[in-house]
């Protein structure tokens, strides 16, 4: 099966200072390069066709060591064909940064807002909408990773800028393993119901698409639930699957992720299993 990887993250450590890289996350604390990525795949079930990089929420002083690397990594003959560079939407200009990543080939931005460092409501901040609408007018997508009690932010930020188009990174961060659970709290059921009722918002809004990625699944049938609502309220062509590696290693290693949407896709048909793992992608990220 081809596929096309929308949320791929490579470091190096010598290079990039990742503050968030605490001793919780013992096992991230090490280099990932191509080599490491591709050993982590069943190659004869799955081949990785295209991938795409996503910046890795590096110390501001280091975003440009990043940029570079990535710019190296784009020029080399490999599976990275696209990336999305970190950029701060709250900065007052960003013309100049637009369009260097713009000749650099870069495919989008991403503004992380599911931190202690962005406070809630960042992206309802009228600076952070206004260089939302230049992403659109320089053909730049944005990638949202929310916490999952704000996405109604996102609600109103996607009508705000029609003209950009916003990629909901891990269906909205929700914990999927609630969905198949019958001992959930009294919060946890009023989260899943916001949860739902603004993935029912996003879905109907042109310009969202959903990332299938960044879940951990201790039941399967969780994901399937997870999957039935994606697909009942999300247009078949505005999902994308990725695989969040190698911050996927807290929960599942790869080849168990691929292997866990694959089944939970199977019950639908060969058709929509190729849009979600490839053809969505390619025509989202424009990728050759």
């Amino acid at each position: 099966m081809k596929i096309i990887d929308t949320h791929l993250h490579l470091w190096d450590l010598s290079k990039c200072r990742l503050p968030w890289l605490s001793e919780e996350f013992a096992i991230l604390k090490r280099n990932f390069d191509l080599t490491d990525y591709l050993a982590e795949i069943d190659s004869k079930e799955f081949e990785i066709e295209q991938a795409v990089y996503i910046e890795v929420d590096a110390a501001p002083e280091d975003t440009k060591k990043e940029n570079k690397w990535v710019h190296t990594l784009l020029s080399e003959p490999n599976i990275v064909t696209g990336s999305i560079l970190k950029m701060d939407l709250l900065a007052a200009d960003i013309d100049d940064q637009l369009q260097a990543y713009s000749k650099e080939g870069a495919k989008g931005v991403r503004h992380v807002l599911h931190t202690s460092d962005s406070a809630p409501g960042t992206c309802l901040h009228p600076m952070f909408q206004a260089n939302m609408h230049k992403l659109g007018g320089n053909n730049l997508l944005f990638e949202a990773c929310m916490r999952t009690n704000e996405l109604a932010d996102l609600v109103v930020l996607a009508k705000e800028c029609p003209g950009t188009t916003l990629v909901l990174n891990h269906c909205g961060n929700i914990d999927c393993n609630l969905l198949a659970d019958n001992e959930v709290t009294v919060e946890e059921e009023a989260l899943v119901k916001q949860w739902r009722k603004q993935m029912s918002e996003l879905g109907r809004l042109e310009n969202v698409v959903c990332k299938l990625s960044g879940l951990n699944v201790e039941n399967p049938a969780s994901l399937d639930q997870l999957v039935d609502i994606l697909l009942d309220n999300f247009s078949h062509d505005k999902i994308v699957f990725g695989g969040n590696y190698p911050v996927c290693l807290l929960n599942q290693g790869l080849s168990e992720w691929l292997q866990l949407v694959k089944s939970s896709l199977d019950r639908k048909n060969v058709t929509l299993q190729q849009k979600i793992f490839y053809e969505n992608a390619k025509k989202i990220y424009q990728l050759e």
